[in-house]
């Protein structure tokens, strides 16, 4: 069997010769192709007119075979090299046999801490994802609201938060979720969502909507990075307990006030991790939903003091 291996990923195990000029701290395994699901924004959907299985977001995912991999993990792991190993499981028959295959491997090799992102039908299947040895396990909304996950995904939302809810109440620490920001969703059904993990106890991981060429969303426009920038601020605030969704101010969906005071909020914010990657920890997905040289969303590293300055000024109302 073979397993899909993100680019920059593959050079990281020495697989290929591919060099990131952001270090890569966390490796990106994709388990399956072709998904029996339909989202709307993905490139491993069943309706997506392009490409051969090898996209996922805008990243190439070459393949190569599961014993190599998994050899590569483990030496890249004794090497000090991953700090953390993501599976992401692409929907279909079989699939969740094949993660915890694959994932039953992996650990029989190495102590790499593991997070596992795919479908999973009821909380016993979560269970079995720690069993094997899942550091974290991923239940993706993707979606920020109801409405937004109907029209991308289909049936499933109320479902997904129960699903959610459970296995944050069962598997405390240990659940995680994505929120693609940009797909139709108001900065406030954001930030209320983002609330509702948190007082669930799910760590969310931000990301960008990105157009894939193929998919039905490949006209639709990233988000604006003022809009993407206030949402990280406002993550930032609520996972530090420092406001809530409720103190926030909106106005026709956009937020205008975090609910403390700009003096206070620059204090949070000074020297924080508020705009790099968000989710699971050791997780930067460099250049995941940004082409180099573009706008960076999610910044894979610490941030020098300019970028910093850059990132509050785009995060102001008025953008």
């Amino acid at each position: 069997m073979k397993l899909r291996v993100s680019i920059g990923t593959a050079g990281l195990l020495r697989l290929s010769h591919c060099r990131s000029s952001a270090p890569q701290t966390a490796g990106y395994i994709m388990v399956g192709e072709r998904c029996t699901r339909n989202c709307s924004f993905c490139a491993q959907a069943k309706g997506c007119t392009t490409g051969d299985g090898s996209l996922l977001s805008r990243i190439i995912w070459p393949a190569f075979e599961e014993e190599t991999v998994v050899q590569r993990i483990a030496d890249a792991r004794r090497e000090g090299l991953l700090k953390r190993l993501c599976l992401q499981g692409v929907g279909g028959t079989g699939s969740f046999e094949r993660i915890i295959r694959v994932l039953s491997n992996i650990k029989r090799l190495s102590d790499v801490p593991v997070s596992v992102s795919c479908r999973c039908a009821h909380l016993g299947q979560i269970g079995e994802l720690l069993e094997h040895g899942a550091n974290k396990a991923c239940v993706a909304l993707d979606a920020a609201c109801k409405t937004v996950y109907e029209a991308t995904k289909g049936k499933g939302w109320n479902r997904g938060l129960q699903l959610l809810s459970q296995s944050a109440a069962r598997f405390p620490g240990r659940i995680t979720t994505h929120l693609i920001i940009g797909m139709g969703e108001t900065e406030e059904e954001a930030i209320r969502m983002i609330q509702t993990l948190d007082t669930l106890g799910v760590t969310v991981g931000l990301f960008a909507f990105t157009p894939v060429e193929g998919t039905a969303m490949e006209q639709v426009s990233p988000p604006s990075v003022g809009a993407y920038r206030r949402v990280q601020i406002a993550r930032h605030l609520i996972a530090n307990k420092r406001t809530t969704a409720d103190r926030c101010t909106f106005r026709k969906g956009k937020l205008v006030g975090f609910g403390i005071g700009e003096e206070e909020t620059a204090d949070v914010l000074e020297g924080s991790d508020a705009f790099q990657t968000s989710g699971c920890p050791g997780c930067n997905r460099p250049f995941y939903t940004e082409r180099p040289g573009g706008v960076l969303y999610n910044f894979p590293r610490p941030l020098q003091r300019d970028e910093f300055q850059l990132a509050i000024k785009e995060s102001r109302y008025g953008s």
